[in-house]
């Protein structure tokens, strides 16, 4: 072995390990080790020919790089957030990268050679906004930042190694000017200013080594934990595009958008806006009859023509693309969707047929579609404001009205700047707090507060270390809140929290770091502790009854917490091993008492002129009980168990919007728009009978999620009711019902399927259920308890008799199914 000391570079034969590679061999002072996944590629070998000890690990198995590292003073270390994209979709890459960057911290950590560690990663900019921007590609490192702050030894040794912008980004087509083919132009649009700086390393091959390398050169200057920012010049967008006309000859320009820019969520929706303008009809049926949209085309068709002629589009029209919002500027008209060469399917950043699914045809909703022998009697539903939903729902009808374009347009995005100076005196804890710090001393409150139930904890458990709770409560907030928001994240004090409630949200936390030994871990002290407690009030209550002093015990609401952490737990063990799905069900229904105890039953409507701290105070138990009767309905669905709460039970109101939700002061709350006061029980009678939710007074996502589960829940009630069967008559009653939520779903603001966006958790949550009511109406498959027992065959005495209900059962189950099916969620066999 060479007494030279070994650099191992992960990635040896991509673009950044291939850098390092070549800067420190030329050096001739370091035994090389390049790192890959194939050693026998023609890269490899060719790096082998060079003097470069090849060595193949892979970033997936922990072990290999352990082996991989043995003996090294220096680690490269890189991961890739763009093949797994690729190959798995974006879901995939959030959960890979950070696993692989994990697994390389994890291994350098247990390197004992090791002097250097030198980590690739990216600033992060959720932290830098304050949450306003979360880049997909940056965030996934940024979780193993975290990873390696926690771990002082490897701080103590790491360099985190910021690398700019790639002079060859506009090779790629996300950045590719897109050619406007009247003008013969590439066109580049952003929102920034064209003298924006930017911080460039120019070839990536040739300098990203020399940093690499000067780095280790010089631990002096880039150790303990310091961060080194590697660039070469500081250029401009203009700038960089004009070196991209000189090389490639074609003429570009850059064009800013500003606030008088109309934005979209969609491609479609720009498109159709400027065919407004341009009166452009493209697509035409041989009767000589055009239209602006292909759906119009199709109805004229079926409408028009018993026989339909061909129908040829004059124009494709672009697939719809998940991206940033599209924009047109009204005084540059002239400038058509169509007119780009936009190459979407080489974009890296996005599939753009993820969300372009086959849609189920309008007439599946209605209840005299037959399927069997005979064609089916088409009878289309009463005219409404939406001709095709884009969101993937099925459409509620094939009318045209001009209202439609009205309500798109009002997809343009609001001027997100926030006041400078903001109020901090109605409950404001600080512009830098962030709701999972604990402070040493608040650390040490949390171990005396988990030792006084010391007596009851499992054998073996251990607490988590003040770095490692704060990193689970940070999980908790990032990632478990977006699904159980009814913890305000802007007032929340951990030191002033009840330690099991703490416990509680660490474990989910945890179990979104897939730290899964820790989070059961967690989960039975949390268990533990809560239980204890609510024995020990027993006791106390018990001994004042006694002895005749229970006239003096005040009557009081349960403690909001208690109910919190109860749900917390519930949620884990639901969803868990199913050796502890007894432990949900049997704390359900302490949690069902709880809830009514604390007066889920009870109106609690606020005035118009409530303060912030109240508002907040209202909504946190508002959201908290309505969390509770969601999770029971859960429970019914996945366990066939009557649920606990039942609708007319519900007498709170809905919960406001998502954006009033998050707002960090009382200066951003009184910015936001105010939801209407609409108790949930009116909201439900209000499908029922027809109306709906106007447009002017609709309610957030998380609202609409409440409401179909109350539509599924008296779907279930009547369906296991005396007769145990669904009349035809009350199926065309629940059908009527659930059309008007799906309309009310789409006249919503919130309302998404984009996978990436904040309010899509609820937005698919809810459209997944509308599936499941359908097919709850249509098929009855009696006692199911799959998930109880683990054995999700249908026993012999489900009878399936084809017929035009159990057909639409199907076919809901089947489009269901593709939302998960095209993001490549692999089903997993339950234990």
């Amino acid at each position: 072995m060479s007494s030279k000391p070994i650099i191992a570079i992960i990635g040896a034969t991509g673009v950044q390990g291939g850098s390092v590679v070549n800067a420190f061999l030329a050096t001739g002072n370091y035994h090389v080790r390049g790192i890959t996944r194939n050693a026998s590629s023609s890269r490899a070998t060719a790096l082998a020919e060079k003097g470069v000890e090849v060595v193949t690990a892979d970033l997936n198995s922990e072990a290999s790089l352990v082996k991989a590292f043995h003996g090294a003073t220096i680690i490269f270390a890189v991961t890739d957030f763009f093949e797994p994209f690729i190959n798995g979709g974006a879901s995939n890459a959030l959960a890979v990268e950070p696993t692989q960057g994990i697994n390389l911290a994890r291994a350098a950590a247990s390197t004992p050679t090791l002097k250097h560690y030198i980590w690739s990663t990216l600033p992060n900019a959720a932290q830098i906004t304050n949450g306003k921007y979360v880049i997909p590609h940056f965030e996934t490192k940024n979780k193993v930042d975290a990873f390696i702050a926690a771990d002082a030894n490897l701080l103590a040794k790491t360099t985190f190694f910021w690398i700019t912008w790639f002079a060859a980004n506009y090779t790629f087509p996300v950045f590719r000017p897109a050619l406007h083919k009247p003008s013969g132009k590439h066109i580049f649009i952003q929102p920034s200013a064209p003298s924006t700086p930017i911080l460039s390393i120019g070839s990536a091959p040739s300098n990203i080594g020399a940093f690499a390398l000067a780095t280790a050169q010089k631990p002096h200057l880039t150790l303990p934990a310091k961060t080194v920012l590697a660039y070469v010049e500081t250029t401009t967008s203009v700038e960089l595009l004009q070196t991209w006309s000189e090389v490639t000859g074609k003429p570009v320009e850059y064009v800013q958008t500003d606030e008088k820019t109309k934005q979209f969520k969609r491609m479609e929706h720009l498109l159709r806006h400027e065919r407004t303008h341009t009166h452009e009809k493209p697509f035409a049926c041989d009767c000589g009859q055009s239209f602006t949209r292909q759906d119009l085309l199709v109805r004229h068709a079926r409408l028009s023509h018993p026989s339909p002629p061909s129908i040829s589009p004059l124009r494709a029209e672009i697939p719809e693309v998940v991206q940033a919002p599209t924009v047109c500027n009204a005084a540059e008209v002239e400038v058509g969707v169509n007119d780009f060469d936009l190459d979407f399917n080489l974009d890296p950043f996005w599939d753009p047929d993820f969300m372009t699914q086959d849609t189920l045809p309008a007439t599946l909703f209605d209840t005299n579609v037959m399927f069997i022998d005979t064609p089916p009697n088409i009878q289309h539903p009463g005219i409404s404001n939406f001709s095709r939903f884009s969101s993937r729902l099925p459409p509620l009808d094939d009318a045209e009205d001009d209202a439609e374009d009205d309500a798109e347009n009002k997809d343009q995005l609001e001027n997100n700047n926030q006041t400078e100076h903001e109020d901090e005196s109605e409950g404001n804890t600080g512009a830098n707090a962030v709701p999972w710090s604990i402070t040493g001393s608040g650390y040490e409150r949390f171990c005396l507060g988990v030792q006084d139930y010391s007596e009851v904890l499992p054998t073996g458990c251990s607490l988590p270390s003040r770095n490692t709770l704060t990193r689970y409560l940070e999980f908790f907030f990032l990632c478990v809140q977006k699904f159980l928001p009814f913890i305000h994240p802007a007032t929340f004090a951990a030191e002033q929290k009840d330690v099991e409630l703490l416990l509680a949200m660490a474990t989910l936390g945890s179990l979104y770091r897939f730290e899964y030994s820790k989070s059961y871990e967690l989960y039975f002290m949390a268990k533990a502790i809560l239980l204890e407690k609510k024995r020990r009030e027993d006791l106390r209550l018990t001994s004042n009854l006694l002895s005749g002093q229970g006239h003096s015990i005040p009557n009081k609401k349960p403690n909001l917490g208690t109910i919190q952490t109860f749900i917390l737990l519930i949620t884990f063990a639901s969803w868990a091993d199913n050796k502890i799905l007894s432990d949900a069900l049997s704390m359900g229904g302490r949690l069902a008492v709880l809830v009514r105890e604390n007066g889920i039953s009870e109106s609690d409507g606020m005035p118009q002129d409530i303060d912030w701290s109240l508002w907040v105070a209202v909504e946190e138990r508002r959201r908290t009980l309505l969390t509770a009767y969601v999770l029971f309905n859960l429970h019914s669905i996945a366990f066939n168990t009557p649920p606990l709460i039942l609708n007319h039970e519900v007498g709170v109101c809905l919960p406001g919007y998502a954006e009033q939700w998050k707002s960090n002061n009382a200066t951003q709350w009184h910015q936001t728009t105010r939801q209407i006061e609409r108790q949930f029980q009116h909201g439900l009678r209000s499908f029922f009978d027809g109306t709906g939710i106007p447009k002017d007074e609709s309610v957030s996502s998380f609202s609409n999620y409440l409401l179909i589960h109350g539509l599924l829940q008296q779907i279930y009630i009547d369906r296991h009711g005396f007769t145990g069967s669904l009349q035809p008559d009350t199926v065309k009653y629940f059908e009527t019902a659930l059309r008007t939520w799906q309309l009310s779903w789409e006249l919503t603001d919130e309302s998404t399927l984009d996978p990436l966006s904040p309010n899509a958790s609820f937005g698919l949550s809810a459209t997944a259920l509308l599936r499941l009511a359908y097919i709850g109406l249509n098929s009855d498959l009696g006692p199911c308890r799959g998930l109880l027992s683990g054995d999700l065959r249908l026993g012999k005495k489900c009878n399936l008799n084809r017929s035009p209900h159990l057909d639409r059962a199907i076919l809901h189950a089947a489009h269901a199914l593709s939302l998960p099916s095209r993001m490549r969620i692999a089903a997993q066999r339950l234990a």
